[in-house]
């Protein structure tokens, strides 16, 4: 199972969670898919040798939202430059 973090843009409310939560837990492999209207962040956890998260992105992009970061992403380059700061990377 992996669990990812997206920031979207394009979110408007109530709708557009119900909207990007039914489409996304119907797809097989997708164990449960949840957004913070407010702050427009999803979270998703899914089985990756059941479907690849390039499936999960266009699908959202099919309706009609963008990424606008992933969040682990800039928590993995945070932690690497922490790394780095600290000298446990050279």
């Amino acid at each position: 199972m992996v669990q990812r973090s997206f920031k979207l843009g394009g979110v408007k409310g109530e709708r557009s969670k119900e909207r990007v939560e039914d489409t996304l837990n119907l797809i097989d492999g997708v164990r449960q898919a949840t957004l913070n209207e407010q702050a427009g962040e999803l979270s998703i956890d899914f089985d990756n040798n059941v479907v690849h998260q390039d499936h999960l992105t266009s699908t959202l992009n099919s309706l009609g939202y963008s990424i606008l970061g992933d969040r682990n992403n800039q928590g993995e380059k945070q932690s690497k430059k922490q790394d780095i700061s600290l000298g446990l990377i050279p």
